[in-house]
């Protein structure tokens, strides 16, 4: 029986620790990121805005996570036009990648 005990404690405390490993998705995105194979530069601050430059111009926004997978993208300006944006995102090491709908990647890498 204390053997039991000292197991279910056990998996409770790494469950606990597992919890508690788990980042805040805004933590993990803000600053800035550049593109790999491009000129593009997004920045998130944690205040859930967004900045995006790129050869053609600035888009400003906000930004939220819908669920753990997907970042939601509303922007200002010319941006507003194409509504918000869905993407499936991840980030590993220094690197965020963003997956458009229709299947198109992007990839970036942290500057700050």
């Amino acid at each position: 029986m204390k053997t039991y005990r000292i197991f279910l404690a056990s998996i409770l405390l790494l469950s606990l620790g597992l919890v508690s490993c788990q980042q805040d998705p805004k933590a993990a995105i803000a600053g800035k990121w550049k593109e790999l194979n491009g000129d593009e530069t997004i920045e998130f601050l944690r205040d859930g805005t967004v900045t995006i430059k790129g050869k053609d111009g600035n888009l400003s926004g906000s930004y939220s996570f819908p669920d753990k997978n997907h970042l939601k993208l509303e922007l200002g300006g010319i941006g507003a036009l194409a509504g918000p944006m869905v993407a499936t995102y991840s980030i590993a090491s220094n690197q965020l990648t963003l997956t458009a709908p229709d299947g198109d990647k992007s990839t970036y890498r942290k500057v700050d």
